[in-house]
């Protein structure tokens, strides 16, 4: 893997999304959500490096955004994610403009994307990889 130049050297940022990439479901499915296979334990594993920020970045607001962070807390990941939909406050104080709307990070993590949906255990290796090259 070629080394990648991050944001803050020796921390990665990652904005995720919640449907189709933290849960099984790619839509809103009224509270009834399943995670994605390993996505709790990469995310715990990732934070607990101290290094990996996490940021939830979705197309959810209001009341839809609270489903989605009363989920998280269901299933003990609330307190790992910084921010919400919104970049981080490390990353926005290093930029003299404003915001442009988009989530100021490191790597994106999505279903959407054109790979799909995102298999957590790639996710991990990938991350890791990225920290013990000391970028």
């Amino acid at each position: 893997m070629k080394n990648m130049e991050t944001i803050i050297k020796g921390h990665v940022y990652i904005a995720v999304d919640f449907d189709g990439t933290i849960t099984t479901e790619r839509d809103d499915n009224f509270g009834q959500y399943k995670l994605q296979p390993y996505c709790k334990e990469v995310l715990l594993k990732l934070h607990s490096t101290g290094k990996v920020h996490f940021g939830l970045w979705t197309c959810r607001s209001n009341g839809q955004l609270e489903i989605a962070k009363n989920f998280l807390k269901e299933v003990g990941l609330y307190d790992i994610f910084e921010t919400f939909n919104k970049s981080f406050e490390e990353v926005e104080r290093m930029f003299d403009t404003p915001s442009s709307g988009k989530m100021s990070c490191d790597l994106y993590i999505d279903d959407r994307t054109i790979y799909g949906v995102p298999n957590w255990l790639d996710v991990l290796d990938v991350v890791m990889k990225i920290l013990h090259e000391g970028v």
